[in-house]
Formats: structure tokens, sequence, C-alpha cells
């Protein structure tokens, strides 16, 4: 059994569980994603939102991947931060209709 209910990985019989790395579900929404260098609108993908936690890890990571090369991880303190920032900050939060 798993220390993390969020955790979907099968983690294979005899290994223990803080001895293998843990993954959520991935969340798929399409949406369009471009790098910070880019210009235009973007290329549609479907984002990919989940946690990881890698057994090198000391923490869990929130993931966003768009796949080619284009993702993120954020550790969860720092995600909780930056949703706080956007419910703050009243012109992010208009603009994002939250």
């Amino acid at each position: 059994m798993c220390d993390y209910d969020w955790c979907t990985t099968q983690h294979p019989a005899g290994i223990h569980p803080s001895d293998d790395d843990h993954r959520s579900s991935g969340v798929a929404t399409p949406t369009p994603v471009r790098r910070v260098d880019e210009t235009g609108d973007g290329t549609d993908v479907d984002l990919e939102v989940g946690l990881i936690r890698r057994r090198t890890d000391g923490q869990t990571w929130l993931v966003l991947d768009a796949g080619n090369g284009i993702g993120i991880e954020l550790a969860l303190d720092g995600a909780r931060r930056v949703f706080r920032a956007l419910l703050r900050e009243e012109a992010l939060k208009s603009a994002l209709d939250l």
C-alpha cells in the first residue's frame, strides 16, 4: 500500500513504496501553449497536469506537460504560492475570470 493517496503507480511486490517513484493519474486538457520566446497563437496540445514524486525527490511536484519539450514541474509549495498570487492579484484574477 502506498503512503500517497493520489499515487496510481502499481508498486511491484517486494519493493517498498518509498523505494519507488510515485505518479498520479494525469488530467489532460486541450489548450494552446507556446514557449516564452515564441509569438503567435501557439500550438494546440493536450496539456497534462499531474503529480510526481521520484524516489530521489524530497518533495512532491506538480507537473504541467505539453509534450515536445514544453513542460515544467513546480514544487507543491511553489505551486500553492503561484495559485495564491493569482487569486490575490485582482488584475490577474479578473483576466482569468476566477
